[in-house]
């Protein structure tokens, strides 16, 4: 789906690159997760990722095809991201916000517009709520109205940069299974930066670690979150253990 190859990027006026010499691959149908302690260049490498940052060495290829070649319009029909942070709105309404999501697909075909907005506003249990306004919503409801912005340009692959941070934990679980069901139902490609090692070890499918902008481990959620790997990236100590049913969570050690 998208391979990074060796990617540099620097912010301007800085000696030291944020991004050092990545190379990944996000494969096809599958969910990804970004880990890495605070200012490893997580958020940065998703700038890159979804065009807005353009790396000084290496190359994105979005299916085989260099993303800098793709127009703003065409990257959009291919390519979605959810931000961690968002403008708290008002006087605009769920649907409304929804519809801006249909935006690289210009108004030729309205009706398979309003037919799009409707499915995904199914999909992410809000059509009840279609016409509140953004400001009477909770921050979980806020949050699946983004996603479904984002899901509205029917993209093939997600991109979510720390989508349950500011979320409780109810909504935690709520978001991160309304993505695994989109991943297994509808083939969704998703790659996502997430803190709760716990949450990373249920959800992926393989693990991506940075640490100083550097990659420093690449695999499936067991290969990547070891004790050691833990302490090397995080400086704390931590056991993992597994539940009756096969489940596994991390508990730090004090």
């Amino acid at each position: 789906m998208m391979e990074v190859r060796q990617l540099t990027f620097f912010f301007r006026g800085q000696s030291e690159p944020v991004l050092k010499n990545i190379s990944f691959e996000i494969p096809e149908g599958k969910i990804t997760s970004i880990i890495g302690p605070n200012g490893s260049g997580k958020s940065t490498l998703f700038r890159c990722l979804n065009g807005q940052y353009k790396p000084q060495k290496g190359e994105i290829l979005l299916k085989g095809i260099p993303i800098s070649r793709y127009s703003g319009k065409k990257r959009a029909r291919h390519l979605a991201m959810v931000y961690q942070k968002h403008p708290q709105l008002s006087g605009i309404t769920v649907r409304e916000l929804v519809t801006t999501g249909r935006t690289p697909y210009g108004k030729e075909n309205p009706r398979k517009n309003e037919e799009v907005v409707d499915e995904v506003l199914k999909q992410v249990d809000l059509i009840h709520l279609k016409d509140r306004y953004m400001n009477q919503l909770s921050g979980g409801q806020q949050q699946r109205v983004w996603l479904a912005q984002a899901l509205a340009q029917e993209p093939e692959l997600l991109l979510l940069d720390e989508p349950t941070t500011y979320l409780d934990i109810e909504y935690q679980l709520e978001m991160l299974k309304l993505l695994k069901k989109l991943n297994e139902e509808k083939g969704l490609t998703i790659c996502l930066i997430l803190h709760d090692l716990t949450q990373v070890l249920e959800i992926s499918d393989q693990v991506i670690a940075l640490k100083d902008g550097e990659m420093v481990a690449k695999g499936t959620a067991h290969e990547v979150l070891t004790k050691e790997n833990i302490e090397e990236l995080f400086r704390v100590k931590s056991e993992i253990f597994s539940t009756t049913n096969g489940q596994k969570f991390i508990h730090y050690l004090f």
